[in-house]
């Protein structure tokens, strides 16, 4: 009996010593100070394609003024700065190309009748940096504009042979194609053709039943 009990203390006393030997191995991998034992950081991913967007600027060179639904102020010069703040951090970013994806300039400008100035504000902040701009339409593009002239006296479209299409494609970087489609092609606002606002004035009647009633409030369900 008291050689087993010789025995079963030797076994307690090894585990003992086995268990303490693998808490300091443990804590001294752990230890602020110790690279043996760690992963590697993951490396970087090399980054592809980068780019910038901003949309619905709505700049005018006017006063403050309640928003369409009178809910809400809106500052139309603040845009000014916040496209600067933009353009800046997109540099920072090292971005391949930026986009300003419509609604760039509100249709109060066009009240004002000082849509082309305040145009060439916008295009001074995005001519300033060293990456390129691109744009796409929004509703109020074509408040201010007519599709001809967006095309060929605005730079924000690439000039082509035919003046009513706004859908173009730009190569960033080689490999790289990005489409920007002409969302206003078929549409009551800035239509492409008398065709294509009669369609699209037939599909609004088909789907639409405010529309259909008469009643043009897009707020309307």
């Amino acid at each position: 009996m008291e050689e087993q009990r010789e025995v079963l203390s030797k076994c307690e006393t090894a585990t003992k010593e086995q268990s303490e030997g693998k808490r300091n191995e443990i804590d001294e991998l752990s230890s602020p100070g110790s690279t043996e034992g760690r992963l590697d950081p993951a490396p970087t991913p090399e980054v592809l394609l980068s780019f910038g967007l901003m949309a619905d600027l709505h700049y005018s060179d006017a006063d403050d003024a309640l928003n369409f639904a009178g809910t809400r102020m809106r500052r139309f010069r603040r845009s000014l700065g916040m496209i600067r703040e933009a353009a800046d951090h997109f540099e920072t970013e090292n971005t391949h190309f930026n986009m300003l994806l419509g609604d760039v300039i509100d249709i109060g400008a066009k009240k004002l009748d000082i849509t082309t100035t305040c145009l060439s504000t916008i295009q001074k902040v995005t001519k300033s940096t060293p990456m390129k701009w691109f744009y796409t339409m929004g509703n109020h593009e074509f408040y201010n504009f007519t599709r001809e002239e967006i095309r060929e006296s605005t730079g924000m479209i690439p000039r082509a042979d035919d003046s009513t299409k706004l859908y173009y494609s730009f190569c960033p970087k080689p490999g790289y194609r990005c489409i920007v489609l002409d969302g206003y092609d078929i549409s009551t606002i800035g239509p492409s053709s008398a065709a294509a606002y009669e369609y699209a004035e037939a599909l609004l009647r088909d789907k639409n039943h405010a529309y259909r009633d008469g009643n043009n409030n897009w707020f309307a369900s």
